[in-house]
């Protein structure tokens, strides 16, 4: 049982795929008979039984898939839920049912939902049931594609862009931590990865890591972080490969005085895909500017 189904716990990546997410509260059930007790999830896609803190089962799931999909359908959560908790429980658990107009949704697809959020838990079909329904078997053949819809709306450079920035502040937070946080980044590299460091080569994840090692020591012993100032990404070529250009700079921490004044740093790495929106570096290459 996932206990907390709702529209920001289901993602669709470019395929058209939808993926269920968030499994920190779910729980595994034996078998069809057993049951929860737990009051975990979110209230407002909780289903009556949940609320009146009844045992639970597969159907609190249908439940609140039936919620989603009129919230997605609608553009709107189908309860009142300014009056306060108490009063949506209430809602939920003693008035009509969430209802679709007719002329705007196909017969097939209201007849899924209301099948999904009868209030009685054992009139909800299981989900295996629900696979073989009507609205389902009409569309598997519809030539509309939500594959079509998400490759239109994506903007792939903004996606780099994204990954990019995430890359960076991870990677010098986890350098700047000292030597144990070394092996996070070890996944990041390949045999073939190349890395330039103010001069000195290392090729191999081995060499790479013994660099880091050396660097990330220095740093502890001069109390030294990394801070980031800017991040530019450019794609390159058409099999996912991006340029990460960072300028940062250093800044000694555990030394105070008008000496100290941050020392900047650029450094370009070359991140290669091992599969869609998974990156390893091929390349980095750093420098202290003067």
């Amino acid at each position: 049982v996932h206990r907390d189904i709702k529209p920001a716990n289901i993602l669709i990546n470019l395929e058209g795929e939808p993926k269920i997410t968030d499994f920190g509260i779910s729980a595994t059930i034996n078998t069809t008979l057993a049951v929860c007790n737990t009051f975990l999830g979110t209230l407002t896609y909780m289903s009556p039984e949940r609320l009146e803190n009844a045992q639970y089962s597969y159907p609190a799931d249908i439940w609140s898939l039936g919620l989603t999909l009129v919230e997605a359908a609608t553009g709107k959560y189908p309860y009142d839920v300014k009056a306060g908790t108490f009063e949506l429980m209430l809602q939920v658990m003693n008035e009509d049912l969430p209802f679709l107009n007719n002329s705007g949704f196909s017969p097939e697809f209201r007849d899924f939902v209301s099948s999904c959020l009868h209030k009685d838990p054992l009139r909800r079909p299981p989900a295996e049931q629900l696979l073989s329904h009507a609205f389902i078997l009409k569309h598997q053949s519809d030539p509309v594609s939500l594959r079509d819809f998400m490759q239109c709306v994506f903007d792939p450079q903004e996606k780099l862009d994204e990954i990019a920035v995430v890359f960076a502040f991870n990677y010098y937070a986890l350098l700047s931590a000292g030597t144990e946080r070394l092996k996070d980044l070890a996944p990041l590299y390949a045999d073939g990865s190349m890395m330039l460091h103010d001069g000195h080569r290392a090729v191999g994840a081995p060499a790479i890591i013994a660099k880091l090692h050396e660097v990330a020591t220095m740093n502890a012993g001069f109390k030294i972080v990394h801070a980031v100032n800017t991040v530019d990404c450019q794609p390159l070529g058409v099999d996912g490969s991006a340029l990460v250009h960072v300028q940062g700079s250093l800044k000694l921490t555990g030394v105070s005085g008008p000496g100290n004044q941050p020392v900047p740093f650029t450094e370009a790495f070359i991140l290669s895909q091992m599969s869609p929106g998974e990156y390893y570096v091929a390349s980095q290459v750093y420098r202290l500017v003067q």
